[in-house]
C-alpha cells in the first residue's frame, strides 16, 4: 500500500471515530493513547472491509 494511501484511511478513520490515533511532527510519527487503544483491533478491522471492497 503506497504511504499516501495509508495516511488517507488512517485520517478517514480518526474523523470517523473524532480522536486522534496518530501524532504528526515534524520527525514522524507516533500513537497517542486512543491509537495504541485501537491499535489490537486494527487488523479485524482491515479484514472486514477488505471483505467489503475498498471504497
Amino acid at each position: 500500500m503506497a504511504q499516501p494511501s495509508l495516511s488517507r484511511q488512517i485520517q478517514r478513520l480518526e474523523n470517523t471515530f473524532g480522536v486522534l490515533l496518530l501524532e504528526r511532527t515534524s520527525q514522524g510519527s507516533r500513537l497517542t493513547a486512543a491509537g495504541a487503544a485501537f491499535l489490537p483491533q486494527a487488523p479485524g478491522c482491515a479484514r472486514r472491509r477488505g471483505a467489503r471492497g475498498s471504497r
